[in-house]
């Protein structure tokens, strides 16, 4: 009879642990979203992101201590697993317990959306039914290193992997995992398991507008000049060259005034477009300005750059934009070149001299090309 009602306890506390981590993992959504929502980069809420990371890590823990504590009361005589399915069933993350064989015992309703596999076909079999390839070889070397060792995969700590969908396609996941054994010394494994595509995509467009400019596509100055600091500590270094062009649509103000601001916006894409298309894999392309351009080419010495740029300036000045009225927009550009000197240590002395060709390219009549 004691050995109920400690069990009855177990479960109890188990419970109300589960609910609690259920509870911050929860408001950590509530806190991300409002943070995602209101801010772009740095918004109102961003002094809130290590609070609210450590709010989703403590409802990881809280949760992962109490599906363990109503485990191991489970597997006493007298109980059942019933509560814990009940609450799994209400989990916001997909739960998985598996045993020491990587048999899989529990799969919970948000698994089986997750990886589109319902828990009648999934219960029983093994867990590479959902592991990626190149994952399984590590997921088992963990296994049968905590039977050797004891202890929790990972040391506790939330890692980042990708999971196999039921059609094939992977998709990047957050996984926590604990263990625990049964009065026989059974291991056993519970694997708590977060979709993070969406983040991920967050991440990712966050990075690209941190990077490149809205419009083209392009790098931005910042991203540009972060670049460019790197391929010059490069050529220095390795004694190899490093050409730069810069580049400027010729009366753009005129094309602004005369067909109005968005046939101008149309013709700095279609600058763009044609410069990538000539352009190398390893070249370096940033729109710095309202109109202005730079390249930087990789390896190429002086009149290598003299080359792409009159390249670039010949298919440029061919290009046509259609007005809203049917007429035709015609541009041409103005370049400057330089190549990377000795004492060029810091990109504005480099920018300097590039853009002093350019000067003279614009002074000289325009639609040309002029190095330093």
């Amino acid at each position: 009879m004691g050995s109920l009602r400690r069990s009855s306890r177990g479960m109890q506390s188990g419970g109300e642990l589960i609910l609690i981590g259920i509870g911050l993992i929860a408001l950590h959504d509530i806190l991300k979203g409002m943070s995602a929502e209101t801010s772009g980069v740095a918004g109102p809420y961003t002094w809130l992101i290590p609070a609210i990371q450590a709010m989703y890590m403590s409802g990881m823990l809280f949760l992962l201590l109490g599906i363990i504590k109503l485990m191991k009361t489970a597997t006493r005589p007298g109980n059942s697993e019933g509560r814990f399915h009940s609450l799994a069933r209400v989990a916001a993350d997909a739960i998985i317990t598996i045993d020491e064989n990587s048999t899989i015992l529990s799969f919970n309703q948000r698994a089986e959306r997750m990886f589109g596999r319902p828990a009648e076909t999934m219960i029983g079999s093994k867990l590479h039914a959902i592991i990626p390839a190149r994952y399984r070889p590590l997921h088992d070397a963990g296994v049968a290193g905590i039977g050797r060792k004891g202890g929790a995969p990972f040391g506790g700590q939330t890692k980042e992997f990708h999971a196999l969908r039921r059609d094939g396609r992977e998709f990047p996941i957050e996984l926590t995992v604990a263990t625990w054994a049964d009065e026989g010394g059974r291991l056993f494994f519970i694997g708590i398991i977060r979709d993070i595509t969406e983040r991920k995509q967050l991440e990712e467009d966050l990075r690209r507008m941190a990077t490149t400019d809205s419009m083209t596509g392009v790098y931005n100055r910042r991203r540009f000049l972060e670049l460019m600091v790197q391929e010059m500590h490069r050529a220095h270094r390795m004694l190899h060259p490093l050409a730069l062009i810069m580049l400027d649509i010729d009366l753009f103000k005129r094309i602004n005034d005369t067909y109005g601001h968005a046939i101008g916006d149309e013709v700095i894409k279609s600058l763009t477009r044609a410069c990538t298309s000539e352009l190398r894999e390893i070249d370096i392309f940033g729109r710095i300005g309202g109109e202005e351009f730079a390249i930087l080419l990789p390896e190429l010495r002086r009149e290598q750059g003299l080359e792409v740029a009159e390249r670039l300036r010949r298919k440029i000045e061919t290009l046509e934009v259609e007005a809203n009225d049917r007429r035709i927009v015609r541009f041409t550009v103005s370049m400057g070149v330089a190549v990377l000197g000795m004492n060029d240590r810091i990109p504005e002395l480099f920018f300097a001299r590039a853009d002093a060709a350019l000067y003279h390219a614009k002074e000289d009549g325009r639609n040309r090309v002029k190095g330093d």
